[in-house]
């Protein structure tokens, strides 16, 4: 399925997703990305800037969903080859959603259709200094 935001299309892996999961992702889907670009234009354009400008609106959508530990993720052990994302529980599993690498879905799918990222994860912590684990920007290629 995708889900159209701004003029871009944005996929969400139906698989292993009731129809009323699908609706629930996609209405999160939607809100986080619009909202992140209402809190900084160009959110949806690199993974630092959806990270720390997503994290708001998908807070507001867990409140209004019930959703399980929203939260930032990201891989970013090596400085020069970070990635973030925002993530959620449903069903006692990670629910991914990754307009970067244009992935919205259950964790456990997302390996197969984009990324090595995901299984080398951590939690981020919003709102810290990296050196505290927030995130951190890369400056290479700024």
């Amino acid at each position: 399925m995708n889900i159209s935001v701004f003029d871009n299309d944005y996929f969400i892996d139906e698989r292993r997703l009731t129809e009323e999961e699908l609706q629930l992702v996609g209405s999160v889907t939607r809100e986080v990305l619009e909202g992140s670009v209402k809190n900084f234009p160009y959110a949806l354009k690199r993974c630092t800037f959806f990270g720390e400008y997503g994290i708001g609106p998908l807070l507001a959508a867990a409140e209004k969903y019930h959703l399980a530990e929203p939260r930032v993720e990201g891989d970013d052990s090596n400085p020069f080859d970070q990635h973030y994302w925002l993530a959620f529980e449903m069903r006692g599993e990670p629910v991914i959603m990754d307009p970067i690498f244009n992935y919205t879905g259950f964790q456990r799918n997302a390996n197969e259709h984009n990324s090595h990222y995901y299984s080398r994860k951590r939690r981020v912590l919003h709102g810290k200094p990296q050196w505290e684990g927030g995130i951190r920007i890369k400056t290479m290629g700024i």
